[in-house]
């Protein structure tokens, strides 16, 4: 199987800190894979998936997304990769609250040619692809066109979903997206990206506290074991 992530002797640290905050030898994500990653707050898993996508540098190590090794490229580079190939669900949705449900999942794609041209091979238009997003994710019709402030906790966040997925990136990095729900919500939820990610063959890196999801996951990765910084506790090492 082809790879989606690869992460090798990943160092990080913030500016003016001297203990590191990531020491990760090795990461793999493979295409299509469903990999839960936990942690407590606080530990670096937002930090990893801000390296993940390019917005941060790490000070040593590589990270290739889809065989691209990210320090090779330029930030405009990494802008446009971002915007083709990873879509983002965020613990707060990030909606824009007075365009409507439908207009929020077609704003991502507005912003990659990659992505619509991925929807037009397939036989659809983009509105048409969006739409039928929605639906499959319980979003109907109607509920389409009311503004995002008007949802349900619930259905923001499957709208978020929907912009994530449109236009078939590579990989869905997901941070949090189901703290606000309870269990028979949550559960639900889950089997509906579950089912969207395998149908489009994409990644899924899903990040959460909640070590009750991992059954869900094909594998389940606790942060304190991968990273070597919280595990050793030895500040700066001579090489870095």
């Amino acid at each position: 199987m082809s790879s989606c992530v690869r992460i090798r002797d990943l160092r990080f640290r913030w500016p003016g800190a001297t203990d590191l905050l990531l020491d990760i030898p090795q990461l793999d994500i493979a295409a299509g894979e469903r990999v839960m990653l936990r942690g407590p707050s606080g530990s670096g898993k937002s930090t990893l998936l801000s390296l993940l996508a390019g917005i941060y540098a790490p000070q040593q190590g590589s990270i290739e997304l889809l065989q691209q090794n990210l320090a090779s490229l330029s930030a405009r580079q990494r802008d446009k990769l971002r915007a083709h190939d990873i879509g983002f669900v965020f613990q707060q949705f990030n909606l824009l609250p007075y365009l409507s449900a439908l207009d929020n999942v077609l704003l991502g794609s507005q912003f990659s040619r990659q992505r619509r041209q991925r929807i037009a091979d397939s036989g659809e238009t983009l509105t048409g692809a969006a739409e039928r997003l929605l639906t499959e994710l319980g979003i109907v019709a109607a509920i389409q066109q009311q503004p995002a402030h008007t949802l349900s906790v619930g259905q923001q966040q499957r709208v978020a979903v929907a912009r994530a997925l449109l236009g078939k990136p590579a990989l869905i990095i997901a941070d949090e997206p189901t703290s606000a729900l309870d269990a028979e919500r949550r559960d639900e939820f889950l089997q509906l990206l579950f089912k969207e990610c395998e149908q489009q063959q994409t990644a899924l890196l899903f990040v959460t506290h909640d070590a009750s999801l991992a059954s869900h996951f094909s594998r389940h990765l606790e942060l304190a074991e991968i990273n070597n910084a919280h595990q050793n506790h030895t500040g700066e090492s001579s090489n870095v």
